[in-house]
This record gives structure tokens, sequence and C-alpha cells, in this order.
């Protein structure tokens, strides 16, 4: 993951949110699922003194939190359990096993990667770790995560909305946070040690993590209710993708994680080059000439931290120029983003966020129709 988007993820939000929308419907609070993150300590500590039995590594496949971390990997990889026992399976030794990809193609090549650099290196901390994991943990357990996850959530949505989530906190994931099959939505605490380790960035869990993929439950609804009516032809639907991705990510990163602060976004160099990047894929997407396993690797550099990024600095431009309520309206319908940007960008000066080609802009708006 990148500085930038670490930094952004990791950042201290209590206290610090303006409320927007507090007519959104929040669920009472509910329990948080420590289950499997309690279980991968035992299954850590085991490893120190070698080879997990075929037991132990049934029991953690099994873990519906497991479950959700091999799900959140299939979002833009692909990977499967027998890969995941494979990793479990030769844990004990001081280097990665091969793992062979699912397929050929370029999500299965993100897969393996992703196993390889992040999971592994991940579990591994955490056997060399075990300690600090499991004072994190205590800390965790001891944080009012759900409620004041969703109170935040739901101040930034343009629309009332039930959020209703499954909280879990797991161990041994390549994403710090991330919602999953519909209502499934997790905190990896090793991930985010491990983020922390790479970047020398300080650990501070607060329930900013849980608030920023709440807000993607409740903003894929209200996105789904409005591009219901549509019917998009193949390249639209990529298209569409894209425009989703960077609204899902870019508004949570922006309104929760930077708390609508141009300073939190970090080099502005780095979003123009995302954003650019967001231009060819889109063009790409559009004229036909990403299709396929062509689309997906041009995605490969937005899959980590592009979309929030980009999506970042677009919504910090038209909250800016225009104000919330501006940008409440883009997220009712995420096709009015390049618009909306363009005319930030007019407003405020190209100099602070890109402008992106207007005949593009134009053909997204009415995408669908």
């Amino acid at each position: 993951m990148l500085r930038l988007a670490w930094r952004l993820a990791n950042s201290i939000t209590c206290g610090l949110l303006l409320s927007v929308n507090m007519s959104a419907q929040v669920r009472p609070e509910a329990r948080v699922d420590f289950a499997q993150a309690d279980l991968m300590v035992g299954v850590l500590r085991s490893v120190a003194r070698g080879p997990l039995s075929e037991a132990d590594i049934d029991a953690v496949l099994a873990a519906r939190g497991t479950q959700l971390v091999i799900a959140q990997q299939n979002i833009s990889r692909m990977v499967s359990p027998e890969q995941y026992r494979v990793l479990l399976r030769n844990l004990h030794r001081s280097g990665p096993p091969d793992i062979m990809p699912v397929d050929d193609s370029e999500r299965a090549r993100r897969g393996v990667d992703g196993l390889r650099n992040d999971v592994w290196a991940g579990l591994r901390w955490g056997v060399a770790n075990i300690e600090t994991l499991t004072r994190r943990l205590t800390e965790l357990k001891a944080l009012n995560l759900a409620s004041a996850a969703r109170t935040t959530a739901a101040s930034f949505l343009p629309d009332p909305v039930d959020i209703d989530a499954q909280l879990h906190v797991v161990i041994g994931g390549r994403a710090g946070a991330s919602v999953v099959e519909g209502t499934g939505l997790y905190v990896d605490v090793l991930a985010l040690s491990l983020a922390s380790e790479r970047t020398g960035i300080p650990y501070s869990p607060d329930p900013a993590f849980f608030a920023h993929e709440m807000h993607h439950l409740g903003l894929a609804g209200i996105i789904d209710r409005a591009w219901a009516s549509l019917t998009p032809e193949a390249t639209e639907r990529r298209a569409f993708r894209v425009v989703r991705f960077l609204a899902l990510e870019g508004s949570a990163t922006y309104f929760i994680n930077a708390h609508r602060s141009v300073a939190e976004l970090g080099n502005p160099d780095e979003g123009a080059q995302f954003i650019r990047t967001t231009e060819q894929i889109l063009k790409g997407a559009f004229d036909g000439s990403l299709e396929g396993e062509a689309f997906e690797r041009a995605l490969t550099p937005m899959v980590a931290a592009g979309f929030h990024v980009a999506g970042a600095v677009m919504f910090s431009a038209i909250d800016r120029a225009e104000g919330l309520a501006t940008a409440m309206d883009v997220l009712r319908d995420p096709r009015r983003l390049l618009i909306a940007d363009n005319e930030a960008a007019s407003s405020l000066g190209s100099s602070v966020t890109p402008t992106i080609e207007a005949g593009l802009a134009r053909r997204l708006i009415t995408a669908g129709q």
C-alpha cells in the first residue's frame, strides 16, 4: 500500500467529523466478532514451535473471518482456499512457498503476488511479534468501534440509508479493512500492523477503519438505486466499474479519513498521476481498446490505493469549489463525478486538480441511458 493511502486510512477521526445527514438510519450497537483473530493468535503461537497440524489449518479455513479475507482478495484478484492452505502449511519456514496461480489471468497473477508479498509477510510478522499483536487485539476490544463508526459513516452519506453490517476483527488478510460479500465488514489488525511496520507511520486504530467501510455499504446501496434503471453496454459497464470505485474509495477517504482537509491528502503530484491514469483507463474502456485481460492489467496500479487517492483529490476539489451539497449530489449518481471535477478545476484553477477530457466526462454522464 502506498504511504499516502496508509496515512489517510490510519488517521484519527474521533471528535473531528462534521455532521452532514444525521437522519440516516443507524442500527443499535452490534457485537464485533473477534473469533477468527483469537483463533489466529493461538495458531501463530503454534507456528513458533513448528509446522501446523492439518486440524489447525482446517479450523483456520473454516473460520468466517478467514473466508472473508479470502473473499476480499477475490474482489480484484483471484485466490483459492487451497492456496491459503499452502501458506499455512509452510508458515514455519523462513521464506514463502511456491504458489501456483489459479489460472493464467492477470487477476490470478495479482492473487499470487498478494499472497506472497502481503499475506505471507504479515503472518510471519505476527509469528515474530505475537505479544504486540495480542496487545493490539486487547486494545481493539476496548474500543466502541461499531456505534461510533456507524454514526460517522451516516454523517457523510447523501440520503438516509440503513447501514447493516456484520463486524469482524481478523488476522491474515492483505487489506487493512474491507467490505465483503454484501454486509461482511472486517478490520485486519495484522495487515494494519504490517503496513505500519513497512511505512514507519505509527499504528493507531480507531473507529475510522470501520466507518470507512460502513460508508461503502451505505453508498453502494444509494448508487445501486440510482443506476437500477440504466442499461449500460459492455464498454459502459467497464467505465461504471471505474467511476464506482472512485466514488466509493475517494469519498470515504476524503470525508472520513482526511477530515475534509486538503492538507491531509499529501503530495498533489501523486493524486494528479492517478487521475491521469484513471482518464486513460476510461478512454480505453469506452473505445474498446481495454477489455478482458488488458482492462485488468490497466487497473493494477489503481486497485491498491489509486482509486482512494484519485477520488479523494476529486472530492476535495468539488467540496472546496462548490460545497458539500454538490459533493453529496455527485454521490447520488457518480456518473457526474468527472463533470463536477472539471467544473471545480475551472473554479479553483487546473493546477489544483487536473481536468478530465471534456468529451469523456460528457459521455460518462449519459452512459447507460
